[in-house]
């Protein structure tokens, strides 16, 4: 065989080699990317934390529907949050003043215009209803009302509903401070006559202070007590 053309035949040979090389590493290829799995979300890969608070809410509005005689469709969720309460008096047993805090979720929900508040640990085996503290715990629906649990909102970057009245009275302060003074200020010396709003979120209170028309509102950190 010649030189030029045994040349030839190692050339074709060499290409062959090459090309079949190539489609080797294309095939190799195509079958990793088809067993690769698609990306995990995380939430759906452990779903008991997100199925675990749903049942704890279902258990919460059967409770209350159960207490107040109605179903559980008459019953509006307001706000459902996961909370953190200071014992296993979840917020609203004032005598419990000791133990562990106890980690589990806050209801607030609504029946027929009417407001609740509904307490339960991480599992829902402790449920609780916060009854009103006073007799006008009730009043959601006043003007006044309304206007300071706003200003509460506003104040707290919330919205109002998640606020409940837990007192509301006349008062009478003592001078311009309307019971919240503050360091190095100076108020008006005269009695004036206006409110004091308490609600709660969870485990805390919050104290609005008011003039009699609401031209003034505070909310005080501090608050001293009115002269009534």
């Amino acid at each position: 065989m010649s030189r030029a053309r045994w040349s030839r035949v190692k050339y074709l040979g060499f290409s062959l080699m090459v090309l079949l090389s190539l489609m080797g590493c294309g095939g190799g290829t195509n079958d990793v990317g088809a067993a690769q799995e698609p990306a995990v979300n995380p939430t759906m890969n452990n779903p008991e934390q997100s199925n675990g608070a749903e049942a704890v809410q279902r258990a919460a509005i059967t409770f209350l529907a159960d207490a107040l005689e109605v179903t559980p469709a008459d019953v509006e969720v307001v706000r459902f949050a996961a909370r953190e309460w200071p014992d296993d008096g979840l917020g609203c047993d004032a005598e419990s003043g000791g133990g562990s805090p106890v980690a589990g979720y806050h209801l607030l929900a609504r029946v027929n215009d009417s407001q609740y508040d509904v307490r339960t640990n991480g599992d829902g085996s402790l449920i609780v209803r916060c009854e009103a503290t006073t007799s006008e715990r009730g009043d959601d629906t006043s003007p006044e009302t309304q206007q300071a649990r706003a200003f509460l909102a506003e104040q707290l970057n919330d919205v109002p509903d998640s606020f409940v009245l837990i007192e509301k009275k006349a008062v009478t302060w003592r001078d311009g401070s309307l019971g919240c003074p503050q360091p190095d200020e100076m108020y008006m010396m005269a009695l004036i006559d206006g409110y004091q709003f308490i609600f709660e979120r969870g485990n805390r209170r919050f104290y609005i202070h008011t003039d009699q028309s609401l031209d003034q509102m505070i909310l005080c950190d501090n608050p001293e007590e009115p002269l009534n």
